[in-house]
């Protein structure tokens, strides 16, 4: 890791409570302030809230759908870098996201979270 973590706040946002918490865990280890969420509309209304560096959320969950969730992430005054993970090995969105398929593998998931926390701290 080539950066601080030190004040760095992401959210995990997923429906499966077991995915989170192996999240919420690799990445409390590190550090990073972690606030769950368990649907979309959860995760922009933390993203809000706590000023959010990163949004981890999976691709599909209850509630906002994935491309309206991005929207209202996008519409924060300082909205966070994004992580999308799904279940399904094809990335459903556009180039410029960062996508992972599940199985997450640990080492891979930290490289791309350094990756948009440093992306984060150069803007």
């Amino acid at each position: 890791m080539t950066h601080s973590t030190a004040g760095v706040t992401v959210i995990v946002a997923d429906d499966d409570a077991l995915i989170r918490m192996v999240m919420r865990r690799a990445l409390s280890q590190r550090g990073i302030q972690v606030v769950e969420a368990v649907d979309g509309t959860t995760a922009v209304d933390a993203s809000a809230r706590h000023q959010a560096d990163l949004l981890i959320t999976d691709a599909h969950m209850p509630g906002l759908s994935l491309l309206d969730t991005l929207a209202a992430i996008d519409e924060l005054d300082d909205s966070p870098e994004v992580l999308v993970i799904s279940g399904d090995s094809r990335s459903p969105l556009a180039p410029g996201i960062t996508f992972l398929a599940k199985p997450i593998e640990l080492e891979l998931f930290l490289d791309a979270v350094d990756s948009l926390l440093s992306r984060r701290a150069s803007r």
